[in-house]
């Protein structure tokens, strides 16, 4: 994989086109627009669909391009504005040049590409065939028409299966991401097996190749076992520094390179992903697997999404987006609370805390156990009794693990319950309020796990993974049903059953993390979140329809509190600077 990431400047629109666009639409004033891929086949090596705000300049709900060499065509619902000759059919408006109008004409349906496809509101989405690959990215626009952050997708080859990257090379990532490699001109890190010689048939599939001004490189490869490596290599008439330029074995793998290279100080564990790069203009960028050949990268725009329309056209040139520092691992999280679990020993409250990169107990101020932290953090802690004998322990998650900890400070028997892919969310549930617990473990790579008891897997349960890894999970009573929230890194929304198969279905689309008010029925019952634009939303899970809080108020995260406990909750919305409002539940401000 190319570790700069080319991503997709589109130059502009014009120009010219007829007829043959029959296809696309229902005649004027009859609905909504057929996906122009159904009729787009892989001779289109690009496409962008400007949308919603983003779509703004051109005065039409959205304007969709594609483009393959000299070949280029754009489709409207409606005449958009601008200088550019757009044509009215019967069909709607297209506009194009007469090779795109040929290749748009003979084109096949790719049921590939149409999977590929998945539009967005309020953005720019693109869809690039590239090197054998497709490249999928989103970039959402706010209000003032100002890019947010970027979400791109790979889908190629499936990455190497198995193989994490050592734990050693968070070092190198840390110091990447960071700037303390000085004149580094590139890097990266993928799943790309190795057929160095020193390895003896022993890779394990991953590779970080660093290059830096004057050609100095260094590559570390992975291997599956280092016991014997350098005996065997001894054994071949060499020794390690024979290589060329050179080489050493270390217990992660073998380092082949030229230059003085000093391995950076180690560094708590980063969340696990399946590749990373950063290059000067594109910045840093990490990715997970979420499917069978499809890489999430997560990366900050290189320019502003929204051409004007009275620009020039132009060929698409690749233009790197640029990218956050490590926008998925916040290793620094700021001490906080993160609930109580009872001491049966002393009859007293524990205070759980976080605290110097570690979960700690507290009882009367006093240290009782901590517990260091590998990844990131997820949640809060909770009280569980796992034995139904009164005796408590503290469970709570990282990106790396699920814990489950005594009131001694060790592990419960069959935990920590540690994928191998990295979590990306985690429910504990009780069901009926019997102490009989379920774990439900989301992963990167788009699974929902299911464990009991001491860590075991728990019989019967059917989940399906979807397109995207899940980023939420909740569990909701609704009358006599139990339903299970998982919200998805797309937005999109999957209601379970204990089973993990779909119980329901919702069109409601949830960016990040969901509160909720149950009614008598899920489709009766509303989802509550900040929207791309910061504004509170509130949508119902039967017809989508925004209500109650809905534009009311803006802020950075909502939830819902019966804080009187007078069986009315309240809604509270915080903003970024910690400030907090109240709403009750006639959605009218409290004082």
């Amino acid at each position: 994989m190319n570790a700069e990431w080319k991503g997709w400047a589109v130059g502009a629109v014009v120009a010219v086109f007829a007829a043959v666009a029959a296809f696309l639409w229902v005649p004027a004033g009859g609905g909504e627009a057929v996906n122009p891929l159904e009729f787009a086949g892989p001779d289109w090596k690009g496409w962008t669909r400007w949308d919603g705000r983003a779509a703004q300049p051109w005065g039409v709900e959205w304007v969709m391009r594609f483009e393959a060499d000299s070949a280029w065509a754009m489709v409207a619902p409606a005449q958009p504005q601008g200088e550019e000759e757009w044509q009215f059919t019967e069909a709607g408006w297209w506009a194009g040049n007469a090779a795109g109008r040929a290749l748009w004409s003979n084109a096949a349906v790719d049921e590939e590409l149409r999977a590929a496809w998945h539009p967005q509101r309020h953005g720019v989405t693109t869809l690039v065939q590239r090197d054998g690959m497709l490249w999928s990215t989103f970039q959402a626009v706010d209000l003032e028409g100002a890019p947010r952050p970027m979400q791109v997708t790979s889908m190629a080859e499936p990455v190497t299966a198995g193989a994490e990257f050592p734990a050693s090379w968070s070092a190198w990532r840390t110091a990447v991401r960071s700037g303390q490699i000085p004149n580094l001109l590139s890097a990266q890190a993928t799943r790309t097996p190795s057929s160095h010689p020193a390895l003896c048939g022993r890779g394990n599939g991953t590779t970080l190749e660093l290059h830096r001004a004057g050609g100095d490189h260094l590559t570390l490869i992975g291997w599956t076992d280092s016991t014997g490596m350098a005996a065997e290599w001894r054994a071949r008439g060499a020794d390690w520094t024979d290589s060329v330029p050179w080489a050493r074995i270390t217990p992660d793998g073998l380092l082949v390179g030229l230059g003085d290279w000093t391995t950076p100080p180690s560094t708590a564990c980063l969340p696990p992903v399946d590749a990373w790069s950063w290059s000067p203009e594109s910045g840093y960028a990490e990715a997970v697997q979420i499917g069978p050949g499809r890489l999430a990268w997560s990366q900050l725009p290189h320019a502003p999404a929204t051409p004007s329309p009275a620009a020039s056209p132009a060929a698409p040139s690749p233009a790197p987006p640029q990218a956050a520092p490590a926008p998925t691992a916040a290793l620094a999280d700021a001490s906080r609370d993160l609930g109580e679990v009872r001491n049966h020993r002393t009859g007293k409250r524990m205070a759980i805390r976080l605290e110097d990169g570690a979960v700690k107990a507290y009882e009367a101020g006093n240290a009782v156990w901590s517990i260091p932290l590998e990844g990131d953090l997820l949640g809060t802690a909770h009280e569980v009794d796992l034995y139904a004998n009164g005796k408590y322990q503290t469970a709570f998650a990282t990106t790396r693990g699920v814990h489950l900890i005594d009131v001694l400070g060790r592990e419960v028997k069959g935990f920590p319950i540690a994928p191998a892919k990295g979590i990306t969310a985690w429910l504990l549930t009780d069901y009926d309020r019997n102490r009989k617990y379920r774990f439900l473990v989301a992963t990167s790579d788009g699974k929902l796990l299911n464990y009991r008891e001491e860590g075991e897997r728990t019989p019967g349960w059917r989940f399906e993974p979807g397109a995207a890894p899940i980023a939420h999970l909740a569990h909701l009573r609704v009358g006599a049903r139990d339903y299970l929230y998982a919200g998805q890194t797309d937005a999109q929304v999957r209601l379970l059953s204990r089973t993990g198969s779909d119980r329901a279905t919702t069109s409601v689309q949830v960016p990040g993390a969901p509160a909720f008010r149950l009614s008598s029925t899920i489709g009766e019952s509303t989802v509550l979140y900040i929207d791309n634009e910061g504004w509170v939303e509130e949508r119902t899970f039967g017809t989508n329809e925004p209500v109650g809080m809905s534009k009311r108020t803006r802020g950075t995260r909502v939830t819902v509190q019966d804080s009187d406990r007078d069986g009315k909750p309240e809604i509270e919305v915080w903003d970024a600077a910690g400030n907090r409002t109240r709403w009750n539940h006639r959605n009218e401000p409290m004082e």
